[in-house]
């Protein structure tokens, strides 16, 4: 075989390992992408924010307003021409509320945004504001030092929602980059809003250090503090265009990072074992879990968490959830609340297969100063 037929038979297998492992990023994804509400054409590693990240998470069944309000995840790229958002929700009554940061001239505060009018604090000035329901045609408005606080025409920024009856609602939006700026990395954060102005927030994306109220409704007011946000460094090499060839899951960071922030000393760190690590419900065995600190912290008393979570992510089961404890010899006190049953929240026995115990703890009620996890089997 000549080297030219070689070389030619060689060309594919080349390209394929020529490409960049997941990048989704190109000069074009319009032939791709369209911007109707169905998240289908959307690749994994665009998920910046789901309950099967890698990396971040957003976890399906934390709203403090319950199921029917609720954001599921969010996905995140770009070509030469838009930003691209998608977001999968649940907003029986409230309004999914996406604000973006890049450039000085931003809202500090939404009081007087007019229809966007939100009981919310941001962490960075709002530059782009878009407003959701599964109800009325997506509002998408722009302000900085350039431009009065001015919704952007439709032609410009396309935005739609699709809502199938009984399936959970798709958001997706275009914004053209002529609209944004790359000159930092784009500040990004989404809040589940009341459908009304001034109203707060039952879920956020990403969740927030400290948990979101929990006597609030979708017609409540209480004003709700956001202080984490999606870093979206669209622009790495600084060159003045947007990058391509790469993936967002890998780029896109949650700020302020857990990892990069100085530790609370005494209750950052612990470990969490489940004993046994495979148990059957069916012969009326239970698993027990214990937390331990690190000897070295001084924790006397947390407020703790428990929860139970399929291995997709899926909420199966709220254990407790903010309850005071006290902590001896770095060890959680044993409670009768430290089991699991082997059942759902509604009283039924899950099928077989591994599930994640997850427990969170802050030194007051509602933070979530820690995490940790242990992995469960379910023998059926």
């Amino acid at each position: 075989m000549t080297s030219r037929w070689l070389a030619l038979l060689l060309a594919p297998l080349v390209l394929i390992l020529d490409q960049p492992c997941g990048a989704t990023t190109a000069a074009s994804l319009s032939g791709r992408i369209s911007i109707d509400g169905d998240l289908s054409d959307w690749q994994a590693d665009e998920w910046v924010l789901s309950d099967t990240s890698n990396t971040h998470f957003e976890f399906d069944g934390d709203s403090r307003w319950g199921v029917a309000e609720e954001i599921v995840r969010l996905a995140v790229t770009w070509d030469a021409r838009y930003l691209y958002l998608a977001v999968e929700f649940r907003a029986s009554e409230g309004a999914l509320f996406a604000a973006l940061g890049y450039a000085p001239g931003g809202l500090s505060s939404l009081d007087g945004a007019g229809a966007f009018r939100r009981a919310l604090d941001f962490p960075f000035d709002i530059n782009l504001m878009a407003l959701a329901t599964t109800r009325d045609v997506p509002r998408v408005a722009r302000v900085d030092d350039r431009h009065v606080l001015s919704l952007l025409d439709r032609a410009t920024a396309p935005a739609v929602v699709r809502a199938p009856l009984a399936q959970n609602a798709g958001f997706e939006a275009a914004i053209p980059w002529e609209s944004l700026s790359l000159v930092q990395p784009l500040s990004l954060a989404l809040a589940l809003t009341g459908g009304e102005e001034g109203t707060g927030a039952g879920d956020a994306a990403p969740n927030p250090s400290v948990a979101l109220p929990e006597s609030v409704d979708p017609s409540s007011k209480t004003r709700v503090r956001l202080d984490r946000w999606l870093s979206i460094p669209a622009d790495g090499n600084e060159d003045g265009v947007p990058d391509f060839g790469v993936s967002p899951r890998t780029v896109v960071s949650v700020e302020p990072d857990d990892d990069l922030t100085e530790p609370r000393p005494g209750h950052t760190d612990a470990s969490l074992t489940v004993s046994p690590r495979v148990f059957a419900p069916d012969h009326a065995e239970d698993a027990s879990f214990t937390l331990r600190f690190d000897e070295g912290d001084a924790v006397n008393a947390v407020f703790v968490t428990a929860r139970v979570h399929s291995v997709d992510g899926s909420l199966v089961r709220v254990l407790y959830e903010d309850v005071p404890r006290d902590v001896a010899s770095s060890v959680l006190v044993a409670s009768p609340g430290d089991r699991w049953d082997g059942r759902d929240a509604h009283g039924r026995v899950v099928n077989g297969g591994v599930y994640i115990l997850s427990v969170e703890w802050g030194l007051v009620r509602g933070e979530r100063a820690g995490r940790a996890t242990a992995g469960v089997a379910v023998a059926r």
